[in-house]
């Protein structure tokens, strides 16, 4: 009994372990590089040329950031934004927001891949939204994808 006993907490222990292990690492090129895609198109685009698009500058919470708005980069990948219902940021982790027309059309809304006086903070990866004047959550972190919404 004792030895059945163990077996099974041992089991358990070993099951708790492997839940707890951090994830795989994201690959060099999945942290360097943006999905962007509607219904027909999906394609992946590098930073560095993100970068080589005209950038614009937006403060949020006091931290100037560059970057390039929303319309200029899906633009430059070929997708339209003829009916366009929202367009979703998607973190690394999974968390999302949609943005509707008025807010993804202002000048001040960007993709950021850097901040004024240097590289975007740790945590807020390659890429992140900022959106002027709005809650936190609407300033997406780690972002990986953008999807367009019809």
């Amino acid at each position: 009994m004792k030895r059945t006993t163990l077996l099974i907490i041992l089991l358990i222990i070993a099951a708790l372990a492997t839940a707890c292990a951090p994830a795989a690492p994201a690959t060099e090129e999945a942290v360097n590089s943006l999905t962007v895609s509607d219904a027909d198109n999906q394609q992946t685009i590098s930073l560095e040329a993100i970068q080589e698009l005209p950038q614009m500058t937006a403060n949020f919470q006091d931290i100037d950031y560059v970057g390039v708005t929303l319309p200029t980069l899906l633009e430059d990948a070929g997708i339209s934004l003829d009916d366009v219902t929202a367009i979703k940021a998607v973190a690394s982790d999974g968390y999302s927001v949609n943005y509707e027309p008025a807010l993804y059309t202002r000048e001040d809304v960007i993709l950021a891949y850097a901040q004024a006086d240097g590289p975007l903070a740790e945590d807020d990866g390659a890429l992140r939204m900022v959106v002027p004047g709005e809650r936190g959550q609407m300033n997406v972190r780690m972002v990986v994808e953008i999807e367009v919404v019809r």
